[in-house]
């Protein structure tokens, strides 16, 4: 091999194994990440089942106004025995169910349903869509559900009207509640 060649080999090499450093610099934290210990120790010897002192929590989150209800499990009886899995068949993903044991040794059945929690579920609050006064579904704060525009026009109410209906503070715990006020909104119209 001539002098040129050789050269030419040894700048080659020379680069390649400099811009191979330069990538494995950058990409270093991403290759860490493969060989981090787990989060999470698992055991394949040890299975928890319930017994009859197993403190059983029942939580139900509901989604629309984000309550978390928690309660003992009704039923305790029927889960004596069972493991994490056998408990997950009857209370599923795909119907919303997670269920997993405590460190402590309670099993939490944790649901999450879409809807409002009971408190909650025949409040409506009154607020403003596209300037007009409108019933949303829910305690105020929670403009998610628009159940009608009643025509209305904000601009012609008194100015302290039209703020708390911006900030939709006027709740009432039913429909009827709110329909009462609405008549008396009427006149302004």
């Amino acid at each position: 091999m001539n002098k040129i060649t050789r050269g030419m080999v040894i700048v080659l090499v020379v680069g390649v194994s400099f811009a191979l450093g330069l990538l494995a610099s950058n990409y270093h934290d991403r290759v860490e990440a493969f060989f981090s210990p787990p989060i999470m120790k698992v055991s394949s010897q040890e299975v928890t089942r319930v017994t009859a002192q197993t403190p059983i929590i029942m939580e139900k989150a509901y989604s629309r106004c984000r309550h978390m209800i928690t309660s003992g499990y009704e039923e305790p009886y029927e889960l004596i025995g069972k493991s994490t899995a056998e408990i997950q068949q009857v209370f599923t993903y795909k119907d919303g169910f997670m269920v997993w044991f405590t460190e402590d040794g309670s099993l939490v059945i944790h649901q999450r349903i879409e809807d409002w929690c009971p408190d909650d579920q025949g409040w409506v609050h009154l607020g403003l869509f596209k300037g007009q006064v409108a019933v949303f579904k829910g305690p105020s704060g929670f403009d998610e559900e628009l159940l009608r525009v009643t025509g209305i026009k904000a601009e012609l109410l008194p100015e302290t009207l039209r703020q708390d209906l911006e900030a939709g503070i006027l709740e009432y715990s039913d429909e009827n509640e709110a329909n009462f006020v609405l008549e008396n909104l009427d006149e302004y119209d």
